[in-house]
């Protein structure tokens, strides 16, 4: 239900700017890296990882330097580690003690709405600044160790909805009168403990997410 509000949030946003001029529409590429933040477990157990998300984006002009962007976009969120784990060969105390190393892997699965409000400089090739919030709907979760999936931690230990800042630095390319070409840098900063259950010092988990953003873009008028 929460996807369908969103998606019908964007695409009504969409069809509404199409009667304007201002219009430019976009595709999204954007290789992240992404990181959680929370207590000590949490920290210890995950570094940052690199992710992969993508999708659709409009952009409305209200003047030739001010714009509003939104985004819909499939969002990879979490954090990989290797951990070297030390125990006993059997039972009893004096045995020998052995090492194995164990690959955690923690993957968010998220429907991301950025909506950023910004400034645009520079005459032919244009640099944008924006500043916005972001909201994340919990598609899935996936705890991975050594590859396998791991089932003691699952969606349902997550809230449905994350949600916080998200500010832009892009470099605007014109290819022909309507059509150009986007490079950028986009961070979105989680706000939200994500975290439905009790964790230890009450760290919960927050996200963030630094990206490299490519896109496509088309004036539509």
């Amino acid at each position: 239900m929460r996807i369908c509000i969103a998606c019908f949030v964007l695409l009504s946003v969409t069809y509404i700017s199409c009667y304007s001029q201002n219009l430019e529409i976009e595709l999204i590429l954007r290789p992240s890296l992404t990181s959680m933040r929370g207590d000590n477990l949490v920290e210890e157990n995950f570094d940052p990882a690199f992710k992969l998300c993508g999708g659709i984006g409009s952009t409305y002009k209200f003047s030739n330097r001010t714009f509003l962007s939104l985004a819909l976009l499939y969002d990879a969120k979490g954090g990989e580690k290797e951990l070297t784990i030390f125990y006993n060969s059997s039972p009893d105390p004096n045995s020998v003690v052995v090492s194995e190393v164990v690959r955690n892997e923690s993957i968010f699965k998220y429907l991301t709405l950025p909506i950023q409000f910004g400034k645009e400089i520079g005459t032919k090739v244009k640099f944008e600044f924006g500043l916005g919030v972001y909201t994340s709907v919990l598609l899935d979760y996936e705890l991975l160790v050594n590859s396998e999936p791991a089932d003691f931690v699952t969606k349902e230990d997550f809230k449905g909805l994350d949600f916080g800042l998200s500010g832009s630095v892009n470099v605007k390319l014109p290819i022909t009168e309507k059509f150009h070409v986007k490079l950028g840098l986009n961070n979105n900063l989680g706000l939200a403990d994500v975290s439905s259950v009790t964790n230890s010092n009450d760290g919960g988990i927050k996200h963030n997410s630094f990206g490299v953003a490519l896109s496509a873009g088309l004036k539509l008028k």
